[in-house]
């Protein structure tokens, strides 16, 4: 019998095949894939803000010199995410900012006899909470789960790939702060 197994696999499951092993031309023909980290430091200097890095981001690709692979923002901070919307119009993210203290959800609710649906507005992320975290910054935490805290986006010919209208948004949903967010160019 092989003696290669899953050390997770129960008796009498099938073994599993052991590695090929490389050959001359493997060697002769592989090589690393570039990588390129950059911090990005971001400051914001409210309660809840959005920043257009996009600028930022298309510098870090530029300067890795990846003309096809991937790019990846990640902010390593619970209370702060990062997201792409559109930036052509500033009065998106205005709105975006207006309302993103409240975060409102339509929820439907039946009324007895009526063929129609009436809606009512509930807070997603409610300010006052019951909410038991001791530094008091629990809706910054479920904000920032709501909107992850990373992107990943095309590199094609040098250049990140973005929708005619799109950017990509930092969003500090605990600040003021000094922030970080990385970004990741892999390719060649």
């Amino acid at each position: 019998a092989p003696r290669w197994r899953d050390p997770g696999s129960r008796a009498g499951a099938k073994p599993l095949r052991p590695a090929p092993r490389p050959t001359s031309a493997w060697r002769k023909y592989r090589r690393a894939v570039p990588v390129h980290h950059e911090k990005l430091s971001i400051s914001s200097d409210k309660r809840e803000m959005t920043l257009d890095v996009t600028a930022r981001v298309r510098a870090a690709v530029t300067r890795s010199k990846v003309r096809e692979g991937i790019c990846v923002v990640n902010v390593a901070h619970t209370t702060a995410g990062i997201f792409v919307n559109e930036n052509a119009d500033a009065d998106v993210q205005r709105d975006l900012e207006a309302r993103g203290h409240e975060l409102e959800v339509q929820v439907a609710r039946a009324h007895p006899g009526d063929v129609e649906q009436g809606l009512d507005q509930a807070e997603l992320v409610p300010k006052g909470g019951d909410y038991r975290h001791a530094e008091g910054n629990s809706p910054a935490h479920i904000k920032a789960v709501l909107v992850g805290n990373d992107v990943a986006l095309s590199v094609h010919e040098g250049e990140l790939v973005l929708g005619t209208w799109q950017g990509i948004f930092f969003a500090d949903f605990d600040g003021p702060r000094e922030r970080s967010a990385t970004v990741t160019v892999i390719g060649d």
